[in-house]
């Protein structure tokens, strides 16, 4: 009975004006624990050393020792990015702009609702003010955490592009954010920013680009890509140091306690170092298929935390590692899917590949011990062709069986490839570009300017269009010499796809264009709170009470439409994010977290198949 008038309040509270803030007590939904399985992003201890993991689909955990934990779920289905604390306040920040704000980390304030056209990635204190971060170049900052003053737009060097700031940190005097065009950002204050160009030393062909940072023993230390670790000690001029071959890092956190850094990655990773330059790994290998995100540290308690619902305690100073919660068997993402006539072929974390010859109703998988995440995929009848980050591109000639690496050498993050007319697209960080015309046997590369990273191509048989962060679309007819195009927009562009007499591009917070010849665009207004993940088409196949253009997005959110520009929600059956569609004879085939797939034979009536979500 208590929790249903909690509920009621709740509802309550999000239909009426009488409350300028809802709010969320813990005791309510003490007997509703979250799955076990959520995908936890950032962990942080208050000054009680009480710790706070915040994740997908608003989970908020809460323990002291890492062992016993209590779960909070906030009224929403947006993912929390990170969590920061003040004393013994807590603020949680994530999609479409939300803020949610904790005392003492039971009772949580809605402060900002998720309703905005950005999102909230990265949030600190100095002790004194709180500063949040995001992209489309969003800056907040708020000296109690209720009151939230939002910074004007930050622009860097490269003509007209806003940035997507991807953390924010304080070494001791200033605030210090890394973009994602190569530069940092610095700030005393949290309101007055200036902009700072990244050096490296020795650069891969294409630029390189920072992943995370830290600030400890007068030094910054930032993880890159391919398994890298920098050291810099004004922020600007970076050194590689160390290289882990087997692993992809994805955080780096500072120990006062302990006078040492702690860095994390992909299948478990934890390694430490007393001085930023020689480290030692302490977690065995393949300890878990998913990455820790992120480490919380309170005196002698170090909590590591990450994908599947990973929960790790390490011990104070012999760093042996425990291992509360592995993560879940089935907690795997599938990143997208493709279909060669044959054979369906899906890509996900930790290598993961998934087979299904009879159209996506049974699977087989396995992993590929040496590659990390696989987060895009497409064929034509000859070839599979797979990429990643940190460089990872593979290509199968036998049904997705055996994989092979046509090039190596490039540091970029690679996000999208696609097949189409004849060429395979390669796209990624740094401006990069591939295009294949033999099957993903050989690659020819160019780099776009501004070096923005890019997310998806497609190619109509006439013209080149990819798209990328900040709004940004380029096209090229020849694939070596590219153009910069309006776009109308500085959301972040995830997928592009060519209906037959149009290009459609869609992004984040509900962005969609459309354009007949991929140079002059126009906006398709939505009005979805959707983050878009990807879009396809049956290729002009009729459908009879269904859609022949749909779009996935976080959440199991779909849309469909049969002109690209008039859309409407689809129930897809499933509550995970959705990362990847194919049309397959005859059927839509859908893929995401959890390794949820579900099914569709007009886009309207969904069917799930695998996964628990």
């Amino acid at each position: 009975m208590k929790r249903h008038l909690v509920i009621l309040l709740v509802m309550c509270m999000l239909f009426t004006s009488c409350f300028s803030m809802l709010v969320i007590q813990a005791e309510g939904f003490e007997d509703l624990p979250a799955p076990q399985d959520r995908y936890l992003w950032s962990i942080t201890a208050n000054d009680n050393g009480l710790f706070a993991a915040v994740g997908d689909y608003g989970i908020v955990r809460l323990t002291e020792n890492g062992k016993d934990w209590k779960d909070i779920q906030l009224p929403t289905d947006s993912l929390l990015n990170s969590v920061a604390s003040k004393g013994s306040q807590f603020v949680a920040v994530g999609d479409f702009g939300a803020i949610y704000t904790s005392e003492k980390g039971y009772d949580w304030k809605e402060v900002m609702p998720p309703k905005y056209d950005y999102n909230l990635t990265s949030v600190v204190s100095n002790g004194d003010v709180f500063v949040a971060v995001g992209s489309d170049g969003t800056i907040y900052y708020s000296k109690d955490g209720y009151s939230w003053v939002k910074v004007g737009k930050i622009y860097t060097s490269y003509k007209d592009i806003i940035p997507n700031i991807k953390k924010i940190i304080w070494n001791g005097s200033v605030f210090y954010g890394l973009t994602d065009v190569g530069t940092s950002l610095i700030s005393e204050n949290g309101i007055d920013w200036k902009e700072q160009k990244i050096s490296f030393p020795s650069e891969t062909k294409y630029g390189l680009s920072l992943k995370n940072v830290t600030w400890g023993n007068d030094k910054f230390v930032a993880v890159g890509e391919k398994g890298t670790i920098e050291v810099s000690y004004d922020g600007v001029n970076y050194k590689p140091v160390f290289k882990d071959e087997k692993a992809s890092f994805r955080n780096v956190i500072w120990s006062e306690s302990e006078k040492g850094f702690y860095a994390t990655g992909t299948r478990g990773l934890i390694s430490f170092s007393k001085d930023g330059y020689a480290w030692d790994r302490i977690t065995k290998e393949n300890m878990s298929h998913y990455a820790i995100e992120d480490i919380g540290i309170y005196k002698d308690i170090i909590i590591g935390i990450g994908g599947g619902g990973l929960l790790a305690r390490i011990t104070y100073l012999d760093h042996s590692v425990e291992v509360f919660n592995a993560g879940a068997d089935d907690g795997f993402q599938l990143y997208d899917v493709t279909y060669d006539g044959k054979t369906l072929v899906a890509v996900g974390t930790d290598g993961r590949v998934r087979r299904s010859t009879d159209g996506g109703l049974t699977w087989s998988y396995f992993n590929l011990t040496t590659i990390d995440d696989l987060v895009d995929i497409d064929c034509n009848d000859r070839a599979f062709v797979a990429v990643g980050p940190g460089g990872t591109l593979i290509r199968s000639t036998d049904g997705g069986k055996n994989w092979y690496e046509p090039v190596k050498g490039y540091g970029n993050d690679f996000e999208g490839v696609t097949y189409s007319n004849g060429k395979f697209i390669a796209v990624g960080s740094n401006g990069i570009i591939l295009i294949s015309g033999n099957s993903g046997a050989d690659w020819d590369d160019s780099v776009v300017s501004p070096p923005v990273y890019l997310n998806k191509g497609e190619y109509n048989g006439r013209i080149y269009v990819v798209v990328g962060n900040g709004g940004k679309i380029f096209t090229s007819t020849d694939g070596k010499e590219w153009t910069e195009q309006k776009s109308g927009t500085t959301k972040n562009l995830t997928s592009v796809v060519w209906d037959g007499s149009k290009f459609i591009a869609v992004g984040l917070n509900g962005t969609i264009l459309t354009s007949p010849d991929g140079i002059n665009w126009s906006s398709s207004v939505s009005g979805f709170k959707a983050n878009f993940t990807d879009i396809t088409t049956t290729n002009n196949t009729p459908i009879s009470g269904g859609y022949k253009i749909i779009a996935t997005a976080a959440s199991g959110k779909t849309y469909g439409s049969n002109d690209g520009k008039n859309w409407f929600p689809v129930a897809s059956q499933v509550s995970t994010n959705l990362n990847g569609t194919v049309w397959c004879n005859g059927k839509y085939v859908s893929v995401g977290c959890f390794e949820c797939i579900t099914i569709s034979k007009n886009g309207s009536i969904w069917t799930q198949v695998l996964g628990h979500y």
